[in-house]
């Protein structure tokens, strides 16, 4: 699955997530919709050689929620040209 880095948040698989915490290596992201209390799901980052691998996603962290591509979609199209990241699997 492919993540991309778009400003400060990340997008990936349609969803959106703010940076959380970084401990050593790993960069921890919570879905938008954490603070407002209506997902709990995270994503894990960590920057390798070849630049940032996406540890876990919502493939390994299941949304309780639709993504919503249409606000992705925008986010990423006023920040085009941002770096992604691979998936470490």
């Amino acid at each position: 699955m492919e993540a991309q880095l778009i400003g400060s948040k990340l997008r990936v698989g349609g969803y959106i997530y703010v940076s959380s915490k970084v401990d050593h290596d790993r960069k921890y992201w919570d879905c938008v919709r954490t603070r407002r209390q209506e997902c709990t799901v995270r994503a894990v980052t960590r920057v390798g050689a070849s630049g940032l691998v996406l540890l876990r996603g919502p493939s390994e962290s299941p949304h309780t929620h639709a993504p919503n591509v249409d606000a992705a979609e925008a986010e990423g199209d006023a920040r085009s040209g941002m770096p992604t990241c691979k998936n470490d699997s």
